[in-house]
């Protein structure tokens, strides 16, 4: 309902902010100390003080938000004490007013219930992440109520501080049943726009989830899949191109790589041929299809004499294979010519 006045409320409250660059929950636990202050002033027959003072327990409990927004204080322990302080601060004053004897017991206990109820509602809601800041008797509204109350209380006589709570308590209890109808709508929406599209209701944000217009979500709902479908086009293009690149890449790679290679498997590769012109065979190609090691072979320090030792025989021993590395035991080929 104080939706509107919160930008002005920020403008007016900034400067102050700005200056109180201290702990938001030193803040956040002053303002209960005025709903104290209040109730006394309350059982004490202070009316119109007491009315100033509850002013005061709002302003502290603005203002701890707006230090703790503008400095970036804010955190989930602040929120929550700020709850339980306005809940104990709602209390205590509806106690005070008992006490004093602006109304009966009967309607202290109500009033404490439904501010109870509408925090409990709106608690219940937001755990479900639904917004539940409806209401014609926003905690805001009922400290105003009761200082506008206190000061014709004060002015023109006690019973009509009396019609003014009876009138809140009625208010106090049409705001819970406006925010349980409130709640009620929106899992509505969500049920129906689930059973049509379960996807897309949870990508949209927008401020005006407390509309009933299906038309609207339907569009949005377009949009939504309009855009998921161009970023997955856009990804799969984008893929694409780096995908051909990289095989464009290894193609030319490979390309290098093959040096000469021919396709065929019965054509001299070019490493063979450069091979034959600088290297000898070790094997008598002539006898035994290349099976026997030549005999006068003693090894030449650079070559790589690794000898595999399944393959020696008596006819071999005349090799010097002292200086070898048993364990690369490999077959050779080639030796350099002389």
């Amino acid at each position: 309902m104080l939706g509107n006045l919160r930008p002005l409320l920020t403008r007016i409250l900034n400067p102050i902010a700005k200056k109180l660059d201290i702990n938001p929950n030193i803040l956040t636990l002053i303002s209960p100390i005025f709903a104290i202050l209040s109730a006394i002033l309350f059982a004490k027959h202070y009316l119109l003080w007491a009315g100033l003072v509850i002013l005061l327990n709002g302003l502290f409990d603005v203002l701890d938000g707006a230090v703790a927004r503008f400095h970036n204080k804010t955190s989930d322990f602040g929120a929550f004490l700020d709850s339980t302080m306005d809940r104990f601060s709602d209390g205590i004053i509806v106690i005070g007013i008992v006490f004093g004897g602006y109304c009966n017991w009967i309607i202290g206990i109500l009033l404490v219930h439904s501010a109870l109820t509408i925090s409990y509602v709106r608690a219940r809601a937001e755990s479900k992440g639904i917004q539940c800041e409806v209401g014609i008797a926003e905690r805001a509204v009922r400290l105003i109520v009761i200082i506008i109350g206190s000061c014709l209380g004060y002015y023109y006589g006690n019973q009509y501080f009396l019609y003014i709570l009876i009138a809140l308590l009625i208010a106090s209890y049409i705001t819970v049943l406006q925010r349980i109808y409130h709640v009620y709508q929106v899992t509505e929406e969500e049920k129906n726009r689930f059973k049509k599209r379960p996807v897309t209701l949870s990508t949209i944000s927008d401020k005006d989830n407390k509309s009933n217009d299906f038309d609207k979500l339907e569009k949005k709902d377009e949009k939504v899949r309009e855009n998921e479908n161009r970023n997955t086009s856009s990804k799969s293009n984008i893929k694409s191109f780096f995908t051909s690149k990289i095989n464009k890449i290894h193609k030319n790679s490979s390309a290098k790589n093959m040096d000469g290679l021919k396709e065929k498997d019965n054509t001299k590769l070019k490493r063979d041929i450069i091979s034959n012109k600088k290297f000898e065979p070790l094997y008598n190609e002539e006898e035994l299809n290349g099976s026997f090691l030549i005999k006068d072979y003693d090894g030449v320090e650079e070559d790589p004499i690794i000898i595999d030792d399944t393959l020696l025989n008596d006819n071999s021993k005349n090799l010097k294979i002292e200086k070898m590395d048993k364990t690369n035991v490999k077959k050779i080929i080639r030796r350099k010519k002389k």
